[in-house]
């Protein structure tokens, strides 16, 4: 019948397009008549469905080609993993993405010698700083939270902490935040010290803490995903 035949000529100009035999412009028109001549059926639909999906897919392409040649690896990465697989530039936006990923593997390991640098010399700012852009490069969570956590614990030292161990909890939200154990302050057993003293020692911590990671934000809000939140000591949790 014609809707049958109708199928088979819609799924040919889809392949004549993906394979760049006819324009965009030109599969858009001949999908229009046949619409008038079989309307919005099903068969239709899926195909039109089918021929979308695939001229996003070929526009995600040509941006992420443009994003490239400019510089932009980032955003050029994004669309290339927003190319299917039956578009024809799939592989080579595959290939685009292995480029891309193992550069931005390299700037990473070079940015994180930074951060250890300028750890090392105590400049936290810039070490925290060096560490979020590497891992925005490689989003590699577990190298980013092993140096944040290297960096809170050695602002508790710095603060009078004594053997303290930064560690995470899910918050009320589900996400994780980052909290301060401790044993002792200033050689000074919790038991022997106000809470006053207690709660006046951690938040000069967080004013560290702060400082190192956000000091142009406000306190309240400066901690973005790299939260800080209790003191936790001897089975007791201090705000």
């Amino acid at each position: 019948d014609v809707e049958t035949a109708a199928s088979s000529i819609l799924e040919n100009l889809i392949e004549q397009y993906n394979n760049d035999a006819i324009s965009e412009e030109n599969v858009e028109k001949q999908f229009d008549a046949y619409k008038e001549m079989i309307g919005s059926t099903s068969t239709f639909s899926e195909a039109e469905k089918k021929l979308d999906a695939l001229k996003e897919s070929k526009s995600s392409f040509e941006k992420g080609v443009q994003l490239q040649n400019e510089g932009n690896a980032t955003d050029a990465y994004k669309k290339f993993s927003s190319v299917i697989e039956n578009d024809t530039n799939y592989p080579v936006a595959q290939s685009y993405m292995s480029t891309i990923k193992e550069q931005n593997e390299e700037q990473a390991k070079a940015l994180m010698v930074q951060a250890e640098d300028y750890f090392a010399q105590q400049q936290y700012y810039e070490s925290t700083s060096a560490a979020e852009k590497a891992y925005m490069l490689s989003q590699n969570s577990e190298v980013y939270d092993e140096f944040v956590k290297k960096v809170i614990d050695e602002l508790a030292i710095n603060c009078g902490f004594e053997n303290p161990q930064a560690k995470r909890i899910n918050n009320m939200w589900g996400r994780l935040d980052w909290y301060l154990e401790c044993e002792t302050i200033n050689g000074q057993k919790l038991e022997e010290m106000s809470e006053d003293d207690i709660i006046k020692t951690f938040k000069e911590f967080r004013n560290a803490y702060h400082y190192a990671f956000d000091p142009y934000g406000s306190l309240s809000m400066s901690f973005g995903e790299a939260t800080i939140g209790d003191l936790y000591c001897n089975g007791k949790w201090y705000d």
